[in-house]
């Protein structure tokens, strides 16, 4: 089993190496597609140097007008040959034996389509950090609660307890799901997630092993606030009104108001209010308001990945 590795970097001179090493470490690794996202830095001249020491490594340049880690992807799976596809960002890195566990599950269960593993988060500042609403710990492991077993929707909503870093996806399935939307430059993840967990099978690995780093720094740290909430009211509001076969589509609507409302109202959410059920049945008004507003982009939840004149 081979598989296409796609990291798409956008002024990452400082991490790119150690990143491209670790994924071409893999045995698995049957390519590695590289995506210039408009970089500015020495990133497109090193990603150069290394290709010529592993002809693994393909480099494309997204040429688009529009920018972001979610059309850079698209642009790489569009040039993968393989037909099982994995991801990593530029300033993070596999662990060894990345790929044990997918071989083993794909083989075994010619049904599934995608594997998640847990991926490791690893902080630059200290032992804890305040990201938008969540805190993330150093050395604390993003996963599920279930080695080996199917997850679903409901799963997810549950902790949001995944990272692009520990998927490995069917290329068909990808692109069954339409790809990341690139009109999104934040949350594009979490909305490919929601899409994929209504059309695909999806088991996760040993929950127990990390199989990947996600690296929070001050270079990648979330610094515009009002950006990160635009955006992600922008995937919860796509999704609102989106039918998806689980158990009880209410409490999948309740669950996106509680996380549109945790966005669009951050400093609300920073501490423990008591109040804090009160103030949100006082803002639903507001929440309803901007569900219907007609000044957001729409969405075509249908998008299938755009063609391309990427090189």
């Amino acid at each position: 089993m081979k598989v296409s590795v796609i990291i798409p970097f956008h002024n990452a001179f400082s991490f790119l190496e150690k990143s491209v090493s670790s994924a071409l470490n893999q045995d698995e690794t049957g390519e590695l597609i590289l995506i210039d996202d408009h970089s500015t830095d020495n990133s497109l001249d090193l990603v150069e140097k290394l290709q010529q020491k592993d002809d693994r490594i393909i480099i494309l340049q997204n040429n688009s007008n529009i920018s972001g880690a979610a059309i850079s992807r698209n642009v790489g799976v569009h040039h993968a040959s393989h037909d099982y596809l994995a991801f990593l960002d530029a300033d993070d890195y596999y662990l060894p034996e990345r790929f044990t566990s997918d071989v083993s599950l794909f083989l075994n269960n010619s049904d599934i389509d995608a594997v998640v593993n847990s991926v490791q988060i690893k902080l630059q500042k200290g032992e804890k950090q305040f990201i938008l609403n969540s805190f993330y710990r150093h050395n604390e492991l993003l996963g599920f609660s279930r080695s080996f077993s199917a997850i679903n929707i409901n799963d997810y909503l549950v902790g949001f307890n995944m990272h692009l870093n520990g998927l490995t996806i069917r290329k068909s399935i990808f692109q069954k799901t339409g790809g990341f939307d690139v009109h999104l430059k934040q949350g594009e993840d979490h909305d490919f997630y929601l899409r994929l967990f209504s059309e695909a099978k999806v088991i996760s690995a040993d929950i127990k092993i990390a199989k990947a780093i996600y690296f929070i720094h001050t270079e990648n740290s979330i610094q515009k606030i009002s950006e990160a909430v635009y955006y992600r009211r922008m995937v919860s509001k796509k999704h609102f009104f989106q039918k998806i076969p689980i158990k009880s589509a209410w409490s999948f609507k309740v669950k996106k108001w509680k996380s549109f409302l945790e966005y669009d109202f951050l400093w609300l959410f920073k501490k423990d209010l008591p109040f804090k059920k009160w103030i949100k049945i006082l803002l639903l008004p507001i929440f309803i308001y901007r569900l219907f507003s007609k000044n957001d982009p729409s969405f075509d939840i249908n998008r299938t990945i755009p063609p391309t004149s990427h090189k």
